[in-house]
């Protein structure tokens, strides 16, 4: 919302079964990224994309939604198969041209469906919640992005680390940051301020810039901000 608010043509693809991000946007399931999966040709995937395209008005972006049934089962059944990352491929050239920024929300898992999604994505952003759980799988991700560079042939190019869900005041905030800088991966790392404001607003389908009401609102949206400066600077010609 804060690419679109700028007036940036966003496109969101929910990858992640929980269907958090259409939920958010749309207000519910729906038929969208499983659908586009479970084609055959490109030329067919590239007709069933725009079929499936919604606008989430609130937002100002147009959506790919997700359904968890149809989402897991069809990551189930491409686990091993190449064709889980062409059909990525092939949703990006669908609508190559329209817009500035296609972001991919994936699963909180390491699993196939992040995998194929980074195949087909510029940038990768790493988001973290600050607790014990993120700090103790530091290694392991780590140890994903090398397992990652093999199976793409090429490096992963990690843009950044999002803290979501982060209160300045707690340990927990500087320990995850103190983790993140150590791997020495990450060229940046944004925190988004904690506040009740966010639940509030995925429960209205709504951004948190409709309902800013609060100090605590007025923080998390600066965070925001900040972290769409980033994203807008790694695509000089959406600047």
């Amino acid at each position: 919302a804060t690419l679109a608010a700028r007036g940036k043509q966003v496109l969101v693809v929910d990858a992640d079964p929980q269907g958090t991000a259409t939920t958010a946007t749309i207000g519910k399931a729906t038929e969208g990224t499983a659908e586009i999966l479970g084609y055959g040709s490109a030329e067919e995937v590239s007709a069933l994309v725009t079929a499936l395209i919604q606008r989430s008005e609130a937002y100002g972006v147009d959506v790919i939604g997700a359904d968890f049934d149809r989402l897991n089962h069809q990551e189930i059944a491409l686990t091993s198969s190449p064709m889980l990352m062409v059909r990525f491929l092939e949703l990006i050239e669908a609508i190559e041209g329209q817009y500035d920024f296609v972001l991919f929300d994936c699963p909180p898992a390491l699993r196939s469906l992040t995998t194929a999604t980074m195949y087909a994505a510029d940038h990768v952003f790493v988001v973290v919640e600050p607790s014990k759980e993120s700090i103790d799988g530091l290694g392991k991700l780590i140890r994903y992005l090398a397992g990652l560079t093999k199976l793409l042939q090429r490096e992963p190019s990690v843009a950044g680390a999002i803290i979501t869900k982060a209160d300045p005041r707690e340990l927990l905030v500087r320990d995850v940051r103190a983790g993140l800088e150590e791997t020495g991966r990450f060229p940046w790392i944004q925190s988004i301020y904690l506040t009740v404001g966010f639940k509030d607003a995925y429960s209205e389908s709504k951004p948190l810039l409709a309902i800013a009401k609060s100090r605590a609102h007025q923080l998390a949206i600066d965070d925001l901000e900040a972290l769409a400066n980033r994203v807008i600077a790694l695509v000089p010609a959406a600047a």
